[in-house]
């Protein structure tokens, strides 16, 4: 063995402890990068999550505000109408929430995919549009209620929903609080990823 011979053997191994190391090295930024991406895909679903559960406890607040019973004990009839177009105008109100909140869903359904959620929150909206037709039965019955008894069953009806709200035994009040707890357990996994 001439020292040619070890010359071309040392550069041999050196390129193969390079070619290793150059390896080790793209193994590790590939891990790196997969991580990074990971760990921003869980940002992205805790920030969803918290935002949604955040719009969801404001929309569910608002339309039990609007359901607020005690302004219809004992008020005359004629004050009454003022009441429900000011709810109505409270309702109204919620549009920039409900918008917030179906832009989210679409986000959701696209990184977190909770089939769920999303069947919630049109449960929810479904709630806010119950809650907005019986105020405007309420108010299309002023001053004189109608003889029809279907509208008068009507009528009484959305009174009863209205005047419903805050009464723990209430059906929507209920169905409202499902709606948020269904949301909040279904979204716990990403709130959990993102601390």
């Amino acid at each position: 063995m001439n020292s040619g011979d070890i010359f071309e053997a040392i550069a041999a191994v050196s390129q193969l402890v390079m070619a290793i190391a150059v390896s080790i090295g793209v193994i590790v930024a590939y891990r790196q990068i997969k991580a990074n991406r990971a760990d921003h895909l869980e940002q992205k679903k805790f920030e969803i999550a918290d935002t949604l559960i955040g719009l969801v406890f404001e929309l569910v607040d608002r339309l039990e505000q609007v359901r607020d019973r005690d302004d219809f004990i004992g008020m005359p009839q004629a004050e009454q109408i003022a009441t429900v177009t000011a709810r109505l105008d409270a309702i109204q109100d919620t549009n920039d929430i409900v918008k917030s909140i179906a832009r989210l869903n679409v986000r959701q359904r696209a990184i977190i995919q909770s089939d769920a959620v999303t069947a919630e929150i049109e449960k929810l909206f479904e709630a806010r549009i119950e809650i907005f037709n019986a105020l405007t039965t309420i108010k299309h019955n002023y001053p004189q209620p109608s003889k029809d008894d279907l509208a008068t069953e009507r009528l009484r009806n959305a009174k009863e929903l209205i005047r419903g709200g805050g009464i723990r035994s209430d059906n929507l009040h209920m169905r409202l609080n499902d709606i948020l707890a269904t949301i909040q357990a279904e979204l716990a996994q990403s709130l959990r990823l993102g601390l």
